[in-house]
């Protein structure tokens, strides 16, 4: 065992966890911002957006990722969240142009026109040219203002706003989308080169899902080493480990009544669910059932059969074969190596009813 690997922590300091960089979204959804999110190819993941998180749970996974293989090690074999996986658990594209773009710039005047806004100055905590934008500057115009410095009071559109205020929110909401859900930072604050992604003229459909699991890959690549926090899209990763493992897992109610009906499978974790027959937060029982998983605990193909209750995308024949493309993953300056052909028992089956 490596003495710099996450898992050797586990010795030295058994009750120590991580600390996840994310937050809960502050913007909250509407459905007249659905046209715009659907220009982009989020109206998806836009219904999967709240959970809270186990940092136990998180934790225990950390502690099985090997970097070399971009893999959880576990007794079972290796196992990995996939473009599969990223797909029908948040209804992300794949198939789309790269999140890529230049990376440090002088944001101001595109601050102004994507927002609407006064001051692009106040936006930034630092002078434009940096990475990181202030989340309760976005806040400022959609709270009242006796509550803009509490995070828990939601930012929402009024029932009263016109169409350019529609867009304006609906932007916001992105960029928290992405700072919150999708692509957290260390910093809590809000990667600033999205704006030149959602102000555009033209909108256009991104490779999300190859973006989010680069970053995903990155950020446990990263806390597996010597990093004492973990920047990921961890409700992704908690809502894999559910479906995947029985491990911290909760008991869904209404299961059969509650049809998903074209919603992401992530929707299946947000129905009302209980945790009575699980030792919830338990760090060293999340390690030990790790440990003594057994072939027949891994759900290996968990969408088998509910295809047809998924986000068409999911069904998408293009869409599917990219679920066994061998290449990097790239998010701007983040490339990852993916290599589905390690695990290819997790999607197996759909590989040979495609080729």
């Amino acid at each position: 065992m490596n003495a710099r690997h996450a898992s050797s922590r586990a010795y030295s300091d058994p009750d120590w966890l991580y600390r996840p960089r994310s937050r809960r979204m502050t913007f909250r959804y509407h459905e007249r911002i659905l046209p715009v999110l659907q220009q982009y190819g989020l109206e998806h993941i836009a219904r999967v957006a709240e959970l809270s998180i186990d940092h136990s749970l998180i934790t225990a996974l950390v502690e099985r990722w090997r970097r070399e293989t971009h893999s959880f090690h576990l007794p079972t074999g290796e196992i990995t969240v996939t473009l599969q996986d990223v797909s029908c658990l948040w209804g992300l594209p794949i198939n789309g142009a790269p999140v890529i773009g230049i990376s440090d710039d002088h944001w101001e005047d595109d601050v102004l026109l994507a927002f609407g806004r006064d001051e692009a100055w106040a936006a930034f905590r630092r002078p434009p040219g940096t990475f990181h934008m202030r989340m309760g500057w976005l806040r400022e115009p959609w709270v009242p203002p006796t509550t803009r410095d509490r995070e828990f009071v939601a930012a929402e559109l009024p029932e009263d706003a016109n169409e350019e205020q529609v867009l304006y929110f609906a932007r916001s909401y992105m960029m928290d989308l992405f700072g919150s859900v999708m692509f957290p930072d260390h910093s809590g604050r809000l990667y600033s080169m999205f704006v030149q992604i959602i102000y555009s003229e033209r909108p256009r459909i991104y490779s999300w899902a190859s973006a989010v699991l680069a970053f995903l890959y990155r950020g446990l690549c990263r806390a597996s080493g010597s990093s004492r926090e973990i920047a990921a899209p961890l409700i992704l990763l908690q809502m894999w480990s559910w479906t995947r493992f029985p491990v911290g897992r909760p008991i869904r109610h209404d299961f059969g009544a509650v049809g998903l009906g074209g919603a992401p499978y992530g929707l299946f974790w947000l129905i009302p669910h209980d945790f009575s027959d699980t030792a919830r937060y338990s760090i060293s029982t999340y390690r030990r059932e790790f440990e003594e998983l057994v072939d027949n605990d891994v759900n290996w193909t968990p969408y088998d059969g509910i295809m047809d209750e998924l986000p068409e995308i999911c069904r998408d024949e293009q869409e599917q074969r990219l679920w066994y493309y061998e290449g990097p993953l790239i998010w701007f300056w983040i490339v990852e190596m993916y290599t589905p052909q390690r695990v290819m028992r997790q999607v197996w089956i759909n590989f040979n009813m495609l080729y």
